[in-house]
């Protein structure tokens, strides 16, 4: 059995913050979709293929960046579209094209494209969810005027999670069939969760979650996977004394050269993970580390995400 529907064979509907997913880091970044910004592509591409596929695979949580590209409309005239993007200068603003933003990356699919792949994929497969953490973003009210003319078309507002309250709270029949589409602080003014806008946080001691979805997680751009784990084990060991009221992102991913080489190479993400889940089995049956929520790692496949799925109480059973 694919990883296509796995939500499918979990038991008992559990609340979201009891559920482990994989996630996609840079998820608009992949396969033949770059446009190459000053630097080679192999050190910005994330992801083998668009959104659609990577759920197929068995992702569930993306992380998009968007960036405005200039590009020509159907009309060959010259416009600035949203777009997904992987970027060392995320705030460079190139003057001779307008508004377009970003350097030293590259361009991946348009934001759209990723609207678009996740409404499919539930569509298609109406017991899964999927979310979108939209964070990264310069351009808000391009963002929101996509979303606005693509949530009036036909019934496409109705796979739009519009709920206010606490999403870590919720159960896994309430996200059902759902894009939970959660954003950074650029969309908490003037943006409306009955549209679709539901806010994300970071975790901080004291100030517990009412409404959208917050996480907590370290994240340090490192290569070399010993410090890779540290970070991740370290991170775990902080969330075991947070309050029961947010996700856990483990950043499973390494940064610098070609992310490719790095993710699959006998050393690399990949190859360590399954040691990294047997560590989180082990200490999680020992009381020393809470279940993470999310495992968010570069070119997500079947086998990755079949890892991190099999660590969900009740899969399967």
């Amino acid at each position: 059995m694919t990883n296509a529907m796995w939500m499918s064979k979990i038991q008992n509907d559990p609340q979201l913050i009891n559920m482990v997913l994989p996630a996609s880091h840079d998820a608009g970044v992949y396969g033949d979709s770059l446009s190459r910004v000053a630097a080679p592509k192999r050190y910005a591409r994330c992801q083998g293929s668009n959104i659609y596929n990577q759920a197929f695979a068995g992702s569930r949580v993306f992380d998009v960046r968007v960036f405005l590209k200039r590009v020509k409309d159907e009309k060959g005239k010259s416009v600035v579209e949203p777009t997904m993007g992987h970027f060392a200068m995320e705030k460079f603003k190139w003057p001779k094209i307008g508004k377009s933003t970003g350097a030293l990356g590259a361009y991946g699919g348009s934001f759209m494209t990723a609207v678009k792949d996740a409404v499919a994929y539930v569509k298609t497969y109406p017991t899964e969810f999927l979310i979108l953490r939209i964070s990264h973003t310069y351009c808000p009210e391009h963002v929101g005027a996509a979303l606005d003319d693509f949530r009036s078309i036909g019934n496409n507002a109705n796979y739009i999670y519009n709920k206010s309250g606490n999403i870590a709270l919720c159960s896994l029949d309430d996200l059902r069939g759902k894009v939970i589409m959660v954003f950074a602080s650029e969309f908490h003014k003037g943006f409306t969760p009955q549209n679709g806008y539901l806010p994300m946080y970071k975790y901080e001691a004291g100030s517990p979650t009412v409404s959208g979805l917050c996480f907590c997680g370290t994240y340090k751009s490192k290569k070399d996977m010993k410090d890779v784990l540290k970070t991740a084990q370290t991170a775990a060991d902080e969330h075991h004394g947070h309050r029961a009221d947010h996700l856990h992102w483990v950043y499973w991913q390494q940064t610098g050269g070609n992310v490719s080489s790095n993710t699959r190479s006998k050393d690399g993400a990949h190859a360590k993970l399954g040691d990294f889940i047997t560590e989180i089995k082990a200490k999680s049956s020992m009381n020393r580390w809470t279940l993470p929520n999310v495992i968010g790692h570069d070119f997500v496949n079947e086998q990755t995400c079949k890892q991190i799925i099999e660590l969900n109480p009740g899969y399967g059973s």
